[in-house]
């Protein structure tokens, strides 16, 4: 983690995926691996039973940095394949592999919601008036029954059978997607909290868990919000604890990376909802030789 920090920092990314901590929480899932060499963070996935590469994370020569994946590509007798392309790098791609003829598809389940963290902390103006009005809602209905803490290592316990209650009542029991591979990265990241230096904050009503949410550093810039839930019976849970956590982390980060919608509309409604001032797309990138 040391060694990629500054790498992640020197490539100005601000895609969820430059996150050392998905990398790592994520890991078993798209049986990841992590490389770094020549100044650069490599890193490798598999998917639908061929490799997939990401843009390499760094400073320096991209140009020897694209050249070492191919290298890794031929290797297992194929050509590179791209997941998670921004605009600005797909060009860059298509020019280091002149012999190469790239398609690239938008991606758009997987652009990144980023927002400034101060208007989520403020929610100000006409445009999060509703925003503002399920809070509202919320404090008339448990003023005084309710209360925002910091996690800390000793409520991950709490958290983890708060999450195995949601994932019943909210997600498997209703067919999200993903939602038990999800639970696999929660439970690595709580049982690497501290280390991973992640940041959350709980919401308690009637002194039980109605809502949480954690994020880790990105860029100097951005922080990276990893994961929201809260009871869908508990009306302006979700806008309570995803304000809470902005609050908190606004005088040390401009931007909060909020990741994707993955195609649901829900997410996506909600996500757009809170008005991104910036939304990232993203590309995949699948060659033939020339």
């Amino acid at each position: 983690m040391a060694q990629a920090l500054p790498l992640i920092e020197r490539s100005g990314c601000m895609a969820c995926d430059a996150s050392f901590v998905n990398m790592f929480i994520w890991k078993n899932l798209y049986q990841s691996l992590i490389c770094i060499r020549n100044g650069f963070l490599f890193r490798r996935g598999v998917g639908r039973s061929r490799l997939i590469y990401s843009y390499p994370l760094g400073g320096g020569d991209i140009a020897d940095a694209l050249s070492l994946i191919r290298e890794d590509a031929a290797e297992a007798g194929g050509l590179p394949a791209f997941e998670g392309l921004t605009e600005e790098q797909c060009p860059i791609v298509a020019a280091v592999y002149k012999d190469i003829n790239y398609t690239f598809e938008k991606t758009p389940q997987w652009a990144d919601y980023i927002y400034h963290s101060s208007d989520l902390a403020a929610l100000g103006g006409k445009k999060y008036h509703s925003k503002r009005n399920f809070i509202n809602r919320f404090q008339a209905e448990y003023g005084g029954r309710y209360a925002l803490k910091e996690i800390t290592p000793d409520m991950l316990d709490e958290l983890w059978r708060f999450n195995l209650e949601w994932c019943a009542r909210e997600g498997c029991a209703h067919g999200h997607n993903g939602v038990g591979s999800e639970s696999c990265a929660i439970r690595t990241a709580f049982s690497n909290y501290t280390a991973l230096g992640l940041r959350g904050q709980a919401l308690y009503v009637d002194g039980a868990i109605a809502a949480y949410t954690f994020a880790s550093h990105l860029l100097d810039t951005v922080a990276d919000v990893h994961v929201e839930k809260a009871l869908a019976s508990v009306t302006g849970a979700y806008a309570v604890i995803n304000q809470a956590l902005a609050a908190a982390l606004a005088p040390s980060y401009q931007y909060l990376n909020r990741e994707e919608d993955m195609g649901l509309d829900g997410l996506r409604q909600a996500k757009a909802s809170y008005h991104p001032a910036i939304h990232l797309m993203r590309y995949s990138a699948r060659g033939l030789r020339l």
